[in-house]
């Protein structure tokens, strides 16, 4: 395999829909850094589903549901599909979504790779909640009240999420995300080199921390509430986007790959580009 004209190229033909991956070495700690392949996925859900045990262990009662999305990095098209659908979103969901991400600068907000993890208010030029133009945040009030006694940050910030999907395309008003610092996004370092990602034990810990207070605790006030500060700037046309791409991408999302490989596939491509 080498690279030719910016495209992988391979000795080989590749069937249709080959799947790869970065050769790296298996996750490796050293002291408080985690290496490994996709800890931009990994982390988040390891997170949430040590939450979820420790909050079972502990006996307390509470409603959670669970969504693990697929193809988030493209316009969040599975989030999209769940909100134009309506099973998610509604007025009175209360919507974290946790992830290991770049820490973007964006508007006021420079957040740092050693600061903790951060509670996010927006995506870029879109503010958590923008389509409801709602007057409080229930996520972030809890995610705040969360971590109260554990250091963390709390600022605009770039880079984008499954929340930029929920709040374009719903009237949700209660939205935010726990981001733990991650290094080395998609595996490429700065200078372009194919490297593990890295994050903090200690951020994936004190996340963990905050996420299950988040959820079990009410938060005692507003103070402090970011998102309903914020503008947001092109919101029609991203709101286009996202519902453009999902209709033009329903049909690979329901075969879970690319590439139609079949007479039916398709047909189903075609409609999903009419209708």
């Amino acid at each position: 395999m080498h690279v030719e004209n910016g495209a992988l190229r391979t000795r080989k033909s590749l069937k249709r829909n080959t799947v790869g991956m970065w050769h790296l070495a298996n996750t490796t700690y050293s002291g408080e850094t985690i290496r490994m392949r996709s800890a931009d996925n990994h982390v988040a859900t390891a997170m949430v589903l040590t939450t979820v045990s420790q909050i079972w262990s502990s006996g307390s009662s509470c409603d959670i549901q669970l969504v693990f999305t697929a193809v988030e990095e493209i316009y969040q098209l599975a989030m999209a599909g769940l909100n134009l659908r309506g099973s998610i979103g509604s007025e009175d969901d209360c919507i974290i979504v946790v992830e290991a991400m770049e820490m973007v600068p964006h508007g006021s907000g420079y957040p740092s790779y050693t600061a903790g993890p951060l509670i996010k208010v927006n995506d870029g030029d879109v503010a958590y909640g923008v389509g409801a133009n709602a007057s409080y945040n229930l996520a972030e009030a809890r995610l705040l009240q969360g971590a109260t006694h554990t250091r963390h940050q709390h600022a605009e910030s770039g880079g984008y999420t499954d929340a930029t999907s929920v709040s374009l395309l719903t009237s949700c008003p209660n939205i935010a995300t726990l981001a733990v610092p991650c290094r080395n996004k998609h595996n490429v370092s700065t200078s372009g080199e194919v490297v593990p990602e890295t994050v903090s034990y200690r951020d994936v810990v004190e996340g963990i921390g905050i996420l299950k207070s988040a959820v079990l605790l009410e938060p005692v006030d507003a103070e402090g509430v970011l998102s309903i500060q914020l503008r947001s700037t092109n919101v029609a046309q991203r709101r286009r986007e996202r519902v453009r791409a999902y209709r033009h991408n329903r049909a690979r999302l329901a075969m879970g790959f690319y590439y139609p490989e079949n007479i039916l596939h398709w047909i189903g491509m075609v409609g999903s580009r009419l209708f």
